[in-house]
């Protein structure tokens, strides 16, 4: 009789929701949520797992479900609502982020940039009202990395920079931040060609429902496509950089910077 193997992400499904069940059953006993989880996912992975994956990584994010969203976000796991293949594939940096190391602006934007030849990414523009400073992300191409949990939404940037996106927060910029993504930004990215679009929340999910609808119609078509490789995405960006911060758009070297320029802690401006 064949067995089928399962993978490392079949085992971070199967911890996950055995974690789940033994949180739930702590919380309903009246004892610490997290007493014995450790112990109880070690024996559920000799017993059912097939790869030694490090169960460090389902309770870390067990923990974090647990402290933002509680009983309700544990039970939504077992629901199916979240995506682990995401939270499993970009998400294992993630779940080790607290509030510390995550930025959590007070008000923000997404603006997706389509160029002139159909390539499109997607950056975060955040305000802080305190000291009323702004800042802008490395961006994604994709929504690969980005996981809804409800309330908001978490996003690894290329930079490794990690969001929290508060969804009550989305489009409550400073009029300053507000002035400076319009003024300095959108007006230039659109007098030099590209379609700019301001994203709220909602928008996000409608483009996520579009693109996994699209991805769903062939998805053996998609598979037969040419695959760009990574050399000429990288010399494609380079090229663009150069093209546009020789150009008289000056303002647009902020926008179209390197993830490695960025990278370097860019905090934004503040009001003169």
């Amino acid at each position: 009789m064949n067995t089928v193997k399962l993978t490392a992400y079949d085992d971070f499904q199967i911890l996950m929701r055995a974690g789940v069940i033994k949180m739930l059953h702590n919380i309903a006993y009246e004892i610490s949520v997290d007493e014995g989880l450790n112990k109880h996912l070690r024996k559920v992975r000799k017993k059912s797992c097939s790869t030694n994956l490090n169960v460090k990584v389902a309770e870390a994010t067990l923990h974090f479900v647990y402290e933002h969203l509680h009983i309700g976000g544990l039970k939504d796991i077992l629901t199916g609502r979240y995506n682990l293949k995401s939270i499993y594939e970009h998400g294992l940096g993630i779940t080790k982020y607290n509030e510390c190391n995550c930025l959590i602006p007070d008000g923000w934007v997404v603006v997706r940039t389509e160029f002139n030849d159909g390539k499109i990414i997607h950056r975060i523009f955040s305000s802080w009202v305190k000291d009323d400073e702004w800042r802008i992300s490395s961006g994604d191409h994709a929504f690969s990395s980005l996981v809804d949990f409800g309330s908001f939404f978490v996003w690894k940037q290329k930079s490794g920079t990690v969001y929290k996106l508060m969804k009550n927060r989305a489009d409550n910029l400073s009029s300053f931040a507000r002035e400076v993504l319009i003024e300095q930004i959108l007006e230039p990215a659109e007098d030099w060609g590209f379609q700019v679009l301001w994203m709220n929340s909602d928008d996000l999910h409608h483009e996520i429902a579009l693109k996994n609808d699209i991805l769903r119609l062939d998805t053996h078509l998609l598979n037969t496509l040419p695959k760009e490789s990574t050399e000429d995405s990288a010399l494609y960006l380079s090229e663009l950089f150069e093209k546009i911060e020789s150009s008289n758009f000056g303002a647009l070297s902020l926008f179209t910077s390197s993830a490695e320029d960025i990278a370097k802690s860019y905090s934004g401006n503040k009001k003169e």
